[in-house]
């Protein structure tokens, strides 16, 4: 590990501390634990996938320092238009799919499910825009 990697992880440990305590003082010497038991319910499908992402940024970082140990750390990713076809169509239409996920749900669309719709949908645009614009 570099230096610079050893003082990033120090200030990830300290930061992930200073929330621990907080945490601990606020819902525990708050008098707050029903609303520290719904946070952890609310955020327990969310911590599934924020492990498996450090999973994989732990495992991408590996390959990426041994990519550069043999001084080859360019990717070469060959699209045809089939591609480009399908990653327009999950742009359009995975705020579709979450509006009618929504509609099934809850029997009627409110303004915040089509706001979070809207969002996913700008996201999705941008970086496709993005991936895309670096074609030759």
């Amino acid at each position: 590990m570099t230096s610079k990697e050893i003082i990033l992880d120090f200030i990830n440990l300290i930061f992930l501390l200073a929330l621990v305590v907080f945490c601990i003082t606020f819902f525990i010497v708050g008098d707050r634990f029903a609303e520290f038991t719904q946070l952890l319910q609310a955020l327990m499908p969310m911590s599934v996938f924020g492990i498996f992402y450090l999973i994989r940024i732990k495992l991408t970082r590996d390959e990426s320092k041994k990519r550069k140990k043999e001084m080859n750390d360019d990717l070469t990713l060959s699209l045809d238009f089939r591609d480009k076809f399908w990653s327009e169509a999950v742009v359009f239409l995975t705020p579709i799919a979450m509006c009618i996920i929504f509609y099934l749900s809850e029997g009627e669309m409110t303004t915040l499910e089509i706001i979070q719709a809207s969002i996913v949908f700008l996201i999705l645009f941008f970086w496709n825009r993005y991936l895309l614009s670096k074609t030759r």
